[in-house]
Parts: C-alpha cells; sequence; structure tokens
C-alpha cells in the first residue's frame, strides 16, 4: 500500500479527525500531559463500550425505523449525536495509540513483549 499524505485523507475522515480533536481539547485539562498513555487497553475499551451505548442511544432518539429524522429533533440533537461518534472513535483511538507505543517499546529495547 503506497504511503498516504494529508491530501489523500477523504473528507468525511478530516471531518471526523477534526470533530475527535475538538472533544479531546474539551478534556485537555482533566486528563493532564500524558492523557491516556498510561491507560490499560481494556480499561479504554470499556469507556468505548460506554460511549457506544450513548451513541445508540443518542440514535435511537434522533431516527425512526426507516432513518427519518423523528418530529421534534433539531439540528442540535443531530450534532449532540455527531459528537457521540467522536467520543468512540476517540477511545478507539487511544487504544490504537496505546498498542502502536508498545509495538515502538518493543523495537527500541529489543525485548520482546509477550514472549
Amino acid at each position: 500500500m503506497e504511503k498516504l499524505t494529508i491530501e489523500d485523507v477523504r473528507d468525511p475522515v478530516v471531518a471526523m479527525a477534526i470533530a475527535m480533536e475538538e472533544k479531546l481539547r474539551e478534556h485537555d485539562a482533566d486528563r493532564g500531559e500524558s492523557g491516556w498513555v498510561g491507560d490499560h487497553p481494556l480499561s479504554l475499551w470499556g469507556r468505548i463500550n460506554q460511549e457506544t451505548t450513548e451513541l445508540i442511544c443518542a440514535i435511537a432518539g434522533l431516527v425512526d425505523e426507516s432513518g427519518n429524522l423523528v418530529d421534534g429533533k433539531s439540528v442540535d440533537d443531530i450534532r449532540a449525536a455527531m459528537r457521540e461518534c467522536a467520543d468512540v472513535c476517540n477511545f478507539s483511538m487511544m487504544v490504537h495509540d496505546v498498542l502502536s507505543r508498545l509495538i515502538v517499546d518493543e523495537q527500541r529495547t529489543g525485548v520482546r513483549f509477550g514472549g
């Protein structure tokens, strides 16, 4: 596979990345400098499940079985569901980041993890 550059990234992916960064910045003061780096991947997985449940609830209350907007729902309700999408993606990104650091640590130290 060819190496991608930012110009190759699809518009919806860029839009999601921006939404993710906005959500992350809301919590920067709470998380401190290290953020999620020291978190266990399974702990983060628990947060993915929690955020996924919140997303399901947001979507279920937003659209009917045909995928149409429920009467009385607004653009703000849609945006709230989209923010839940960013939460799910952020915790998935955190797991990805923690796992990728294991690879970097193994390559840096020469110590194989798990075997």
